[in-house]
């Protein structure tokens, strides 16, 4: 009996430490945890877009400049203001990549860089049927799509929302071909999906990805706009004060007057950032139900202790 009690005396005191040292420091806890899963979400991100960014740098300086080089004599007799080049099996088989296409921006003869000129374009043969509605689309955003590029030709990957095209959205993806700055850019149209992917619910916490200019990319409830409390989150991560902060946790009230803890962890690539949030109520819900189980677990010890405890009394009877 005594070994009984002991364990539990013990156990009790241990779990009623812990639970203090947790309340008193609760609201650390949660924005710790929020934080982590925001930096834990950004690696996945990251990842996902440094091998979207290899597909799309192998396919420029493999099958579209060789398909490009092949075709080039046909292309300038088509008098197309574009140079689409025929089916090209990677573009093919990858059902989130709509078309990719080569900038350049040479010198002009003073010297001075011109404004960049689409060279060449392939487009994925699965939306062949709609080549003509597509190529007026692309032509349509071809202005706009010229001045997001300007980032870009001076080396920084870029990926930004672009809904000219789809209506259910895409995002234009801008990757240099080379170091510092450049004289040629590869850019495509790729699904959300891509990314959607690289999202995933950690714990009750929900996440959500967004670009430089605070539009909603992808998040963990799918949802196509931002619900108010990622609406407050973008504006309180855009505030300029913290342009140039990687990470950080605050505790922020919506729109609604509802309190969330939030936080955010700028993406290494790309120029996005994860934000992740999670209600006031829900939080603390989360460490009461922590709370529950340590009592549960104290009383499992003191059920085992005691039924060891009895076992060995009747031995030495």
């Amino acid at each position: 009996m005594f070994i009984a009690l002991g364990a539990v005396i013990v156990s009790t005191a241990g779990t009623e430490i812990t639970w203090r040292a947790m309340s008193s420091e609760n609201q650390a806890f949660i924005q710790q945890s929020i934080g982590d899963t925001a930096g834990l979400v950004a690696a996945h991100v990251r990842s996902e877009l440094e091998h979207l960014s290899s597909e799309l740098l192998s396919l420029g300086e493999s099958e579209l400049r060789v398909a490009f080089l092949k075709h080039r004599q046909e292309l300038a007799q088509s008098g197309s203001p574009m140079s689409l080049l025929p089916g090209i099996g990677s573009i093919d088989a990858d059902p989130d990549l709509l078309d990719v296409s080569l900038w350049s921006r040479p010198p002009d003869a003073s010297g001075e860089q011109a404004l960049p000129q689409r060279t060449y374009f392939a487009l994925n043969a699965r939306f062949e049927s709609k080549v003509p509605d597509l190529m007026t689309k692309i032509q349509l955003t071809e202005n706009a799509e010229r001045t997001q590029l300007q980032q870009a030709f001076q080396g920084h990957p870029v990926v930004i929302r672009h809904n000219g095209i789809d209506p259910q959205g895409m995002v234009f993806v801008e990757v240099p071909l080379g170091h510092g700055i450049v004289s040629e850019v590869l850019a495509a149209h790729v699904r959300l999906n891509r990314l959607q992917r690289a999202l995933r619910q950690e714990n009750m916490v929900h996440s959500f990805l967004v670009d430089a200019r605070g539009s909603l990319l992808a998040s963990t409830s799918r949802g196509a706009t931002p619900a108010p409390a990622e609406a407050q989150l973008i504006e309180q991560t855009r505030d300029p004060q913290r342009s140039t902060i990687v990470s950080d946790q605050l505790r922020y009230v919506d729109s609604e007057g509802n309190a969330h803890f939030g936080g955010f962890h700028r993406v290494a690539l790309g120029q996005l950032s994860v934000l992740a949030t999670i209600p006031d109520s829900e939080a603390r819900s989360g460490l009461a139900a922590i709370r529950v189980r340590s009592v549960v677990f104290t009383l499992l010890v003191f059920i085992v202790s005691f039924l060891v405890s009895y076992g060995l009394s009747l031995i030495h009877i």
